[in-house]
Parts: C-alpha cells; sequence; structure tokens
C-alpha cells in the first residue's frame, strides 16, 4: 500500500506538468539520494499517453527504484577508488576524439564513396583471391521438371534429362513452360544441396556418396511426378562458385574502398599540413 501511494503521488506529479513546457526552477524533486536529484523532467520517457494509471504507477516505480540502486553503486564506488581513479578525463576525452573522427568519416564516405560494384569488379576479385572462398555446404547444379501423369511426356522429359546434353537445355525449357506447371532448368544457378534434399524429402545418408551414384532422380508423388537431373556439383572445401560469394564480395569491395578513401583523406590532410608548416616536430 505504501508503494501504491508513493507511485500515485509520482504520477500524479508527473502528469500535471507533461502537458506544458516547464522550466529548470519549477522541476520538481521525486526522489533524493545523497546529493543527487531525480526530478520530474527525467521522468518524461517513462510515462506516455494513454498508459493506465496503474501501469503508470508500476513503471514509475521501477525507474525510481532503479535510480536509487544505481546511486547507491556509485557512491559505493566514489568511496572505495582514488581520486585519480575517478579521473576520467583522459577517456572521456579520447572518446570524444573517436566519436568525433567517426562522425566525420561516416559524412566523408556517405558523400564520395563509390558504391557501385559491378559484376565485373566482383569476378575480377573473385578470380584473383578464389582461394580465399571455401564451401561449407555441398552445393548443385541442377534441373527438375514436375509433370502430371501423362505417360508419353513423362518419358519424353526421362529421356531428356536421363541422358542429358547441355545443348539442349532450351528445348527441355521449352517443353517445361509449355507442359509442367513446376520446373527449375537455371542449371547455372548453384543450390546447396540441403536445401534440394528438403524440398524434395530425399532420403540421403551420404551426401558425397549420393551424388556421385545419383545422376538422375525420379520422385514419385500423387498425381505427379518429379523428375531431377544432377548437372555438377562441389562438395565442402572445394573453391565456392563466384555466384555464392557475389553479396560476400561486394561488402569486402565496399569495405576497401572506405578504408582506401580514409587513407587518402588523411594522407591529403597530412601532406597539406606539412606543405602550410601547421605544425611543429620538437
Amino acid at each position: 500500500m505504501r508503494y501504491f501511494v508513493f507511485g500515485l503521488i509520482l504520477v500524479l506529479s508527473v502528469a500535471s506538468c507533461t502537458d506544458s513546457a516547464v522550466v529548470d526552477k519549477n522541476d520538481k524533486i521525486v526522489a533524493s539520494i545523497y546529493d543527487k536529484n531525480l526530478y520530474q523532467s527525467d521522468l518524461h520517457d517513462v510515462l506516455y499517453k494513454g498508459i493506465s494509471a496503474y501501469d503508470s504507477i508500476v513503471r514509475t516505480r521501477v525507474f525510481v527504484e532503479q535510480w536509487i540502486r544505481q546511486q547507491l553503486i556509485i557512491h559505493q564506488a566514489e568511496q572505495n577508488l582514488t581520486q585519480e581513479e575517478l579521473d576520467f578525463s583522459k577517456q572521456i576525452q579520447d572518446y570524444r576524439n573517436s566519436l568525433v573522427v567517426y562522425k566525420y568519416e561516416s559524412k566523408l564516405i556517405e558523400q564520395k564513396l563509390d558504391t557501385i560494384v559491378s559484376d565485373a569488379d566482383i569476378l575480377d576479385y573473385y578470380n584473383s583471391n578464389s582461394g580465399n572462398f571455401k564451401l561449407n555446404k555441398n552445393v548443385v547444379r541442377i534441373a527438375s521438371v514436375e509433370i502430371e501423369s501423362d505417360e508419353k511426356k513423362k518419358w519424353q522429359f526421362i529421356k531428356l534429362l536421363r541422358d542429358y546434353d547441355e545443348l539442349l537445355i532450351d528445348s527441355i525449357a521449352s517443353m517445361a513452360e509449355k507442359y509442367c506447371e513446376n520446373y527449375d532448368v537455371d542449371v547455372e544457378r548453384w543450390r546447396y544441396f540441403d536445401d534440394i534434399i528438403e524440398e524434395y524429402g530425399l532420403d540421403v545418408k551420404d551426401q558425397i556418396r549420393y551424388l556421385e551414384k545419383n545422376k538422375f532422380i525420379k520422385i514419385e508423388r500423387e498425381g505427379t511426378t518429379c523428375l531431377l537431373r544432377i548437372c555438377d556439383y562441389r562438395k565442402v572445401g572445394d573453391d565456392a562458385p563466384a555466384d555464392l560469394e557475389k553479396v560476400s564480395i561486394r561488402y569486402i569491395i565496399l569495405n576497401m574502398r572506405k578504408k582506401k578513401l580514409i587513407e587518402e583523406m588523411n594522407n591529403s590532410l597530412f601532406n597539406k599540413a606539412v606543405e602550410e608548416h601547421v605544425f611543429e616536430i620538437f
């Protein structure tokens, strides 16, 4: 009951000044400990329009108690640390300097960084650093079609995919578009084999052994037949295909450009300062 009344008094006192600007001299103290005061204005972010009276009381009480606990810890620390240990002026200055530099560099990057990374840029970087990109999952290139129970058409697709020839991919795509509701004949796209296993419900114990022994896969479903042709695969530890590394390579290239831009800015500033005799070294 004592906490409820205390919270209600705090909420009412805060609510009375939330709709009008309060000058400092009218900012009432709601809690005090040692030489520190908590004011009404400090509670403005805790309470907001539409909150119930009960929730206001609870939130206010929690906030005030947390503030008191924090002040107790601060007071205890100040009593047990030396003046030298309590002097944070150097850390504060270092932190401010870091923030100023970071803010300026961010603004410079925003204004001058070339953010366009072409496919040619990505491929050039990949070719120069391909050994740095290794697969941590098995990947495959596949062609797949799902066809309804039309025996004639089904056997045409079976023959095309079982005896797969890359030169016939356009013919497969044309037939799939005409006769299949679901198909994927983008054989240039690499996909994670885990995703294929999940998508088609394949029973795979050993992925590499499965890929070595199964180039053509037929899956019978109710009313339809799914046909898969594994055109190529790469295993864990092999060089990752460039297409799978596009996002990470773009990120690397942009970071390299940022670093170069900041380095050029720093060098330019230093060289200008040397020319203008801005500094002296004793």
